[in-house]
């Protein structure tokens, strides 16, 4: 019987002392834990304020400025579709002439009324044009 006692005190104190060795091993854990967190804190903050909030505020100024390159395509995309409509009326007014004097008048005096329409037309659309764009810009 005392064999049996001297050995369960053994194991006893042997369990002890592992508990105690693995208890030391955490509190060391949690204080180099503790430190880095404390070291990384510092680091993370100006890791923030000087690299991320900047570029963040970089990213924000790009975001606006391809914006306002849309809106600008855009009202450049409304002028083209204006010029296309002025365009499209012009040819619809040298087609009805175009018919109107081959019905009427000989091929020569055709050809010279279209011409002259046309030409007329296109002038105008052109100087609708140039202003608008001369207002926009202004």
């Amino acid at each position: 019987m005392t064999l049996a006692v001297v050995v369960i005190a053994a194991c006893s104190v042997i369990s002890v002392l592992a508990m105690l060795m693995v208890s030391l091993k955490l509190k060391n854990l949690a204080e180099t834990t503790e430190s880095f967190l404390k070291e990384t804190q510092g680091t993370l903050r100006t890791l923030i304020e000087v690299d991320i909030k900047p570029l963040l505020r970089s990213a924000h100024a790009a975001v606006e400025e391809a914006e306002g390159i849309a809106r600008g395509a855009r009202a450049g995309v409304e002028n083209v579709e204006h010029a296309l409509g002025a365009i499209r009326e012009v040819g619809d007014t040298v087609h009805n002439i175009n018919s109107m004097v081959n019905g009427k008048l000989g091929a020569s005096l055709m050809t010279f009324a279209a011409y002259r329409v046309g030409i007329r037309a296109g002038v105008e659309a052109l100087m609708k044009m140039v202003s608008c764009k001369t207002k926009k810009e202004a």
